[in-house]
């Protein structure tokens, strides 16, 4: 699972690139340095991208609810 500070240490690369968190939540490392928190999952065979907001205006603990909440549907 991700830190607070872990997320702070990670750095732009060329390509998109995306850390796990738990259970479909990740965050999305843009070349621009812009980071993004994902949900990802799956209806119906077919996965889907639930975008949550952009780090680190939503933080670890509001992701994490929010995506608990996205479960939850």
């Amino acid at each position: 699972m991700l830190s607070d500070s872990k997320i702070k240490s990670l750095k732009p690369s060329e390509k998109t690139y995306r850390i796990s968190d738990h259970e479909g939540l990740c965050i999305e490392i843009k070349p621009t340095g812009v980071k993004l928190w994902r949900y990802r999952y799956r209806i119906a065979g077919k996965e889907n991208i639930f975008s949550i907001g952009e780090y680190p205006g939503v933080g670890l603990s509001d992701a994490r609810e929010q995506h608990r909440k996205a479960r939850g549907l």
